[in-house]
């Protein structure tokens, strides 16, 4: 016989109709019959006797009540049993063993799981030995130059660089190409040079405001309007010159 589940569920508003014709004390004992049939799976034996004392009735109580409160169960011969109770019991039973199916393979995946990392620990994986290039040859850098922009004198992946530098490690190269090739339509590749230069040493002082490339044509522009006025004038001149002059 499968184990009881622990727990008889009960249908208040169903029990209460179909028992309000029942008097208190026939009440009580139609539900010890019900709980001693739970807990004896679903039946309990056709004795008079047997079913007075699960009852916690006297003979003659017993005897007086019997047919009011057999009238709620199927009887045969050998034993007495409810139908609403055996389908809740039947259905407790299932729901019990899937419950248990479900922890036992639960604590199974987790046990081989820790199996698995017991045995990583006392086993580890020996590394795979490296293998030694026989080749001399130095590794090839990967080609990242751009076309040269018409005005830089040769010098536009050398600007790219420097910009890139300031932008930091997520820099579009081609993106820093096509912001140098617009700005070169309207100033001379000595302004521009300047104006990056300035650019990298407010970065690297921790004064620049704003992010590298939306300030870019702006230093480009004051470091042109500042060597207007002195074209011969040295980089270092010129570059602590704007900075004397312009407050970004």
């Amino acid at each position: 016989m499968s184990e009881t589940p622990p727990f008889m569920k009960l249908w208040h508003s169903e029990l209460i109709a179909d028992t309000a014709h029942l008097s208190a004390n026939e009440f009580g004992a139609y539900m010890l019959l019900l709980m001693a049939m739970w807990r004896n799976g679903g039946t309990l034996p056709n004795d008079d006797k047997l079913l007075a004392r699960y009852a916690r009735l006297t003979r003659g109580q017993w005897t007086k009540m019997k047919a009011t409160i057999l009238a709620f169960m199927k009887c045969n011969e050998n034993e007495i049993t409810q139908v609403r109770l055996m389908t809740e019991l039947i259905s407790a039973r299932q729901l019990s063993q899937s419950q248990s199916n479900k922890a036992k393979a639960k604590t199974l995946k987790n046990n081989e799981t820790a199996r698995a990392a017991a045995n990583d620990r006392q086993n580890p994986l020996e590394p795979e030995p490296k293998l030694e290039s026989k080749s001399l040859a130095k590794p090839v850098r990967e080609d990242t130059s751009l076309g040269e922009i018409p005005g830089l004198n040769g010098s536009t992946n050398d600007l790219i660089d420097k910009v890139c530098e300031v932008v930091g490690p997520y820099a579009n190269r081609p993106f820093v190409h096509a912001k140098l090739k617009g700005i070169a339509r309207d100033y001379s590749a000595h302004q521009i040079r300047v104006g990056i230069n300035d650019l990298m040493s407010r970065r690297a002082e921790g004064t620049l405001r704003g992010t590298p490339l939306n300030c870019l044509e702006g230093f480009i522009r004051q470091a042109a309007a500042s060597l207007q006025d002195t074209p011969q004038a040295s980089l270092a001149d010129r570059v602590r010159q704007r900075r004397e002059s312009v407050s970004v």
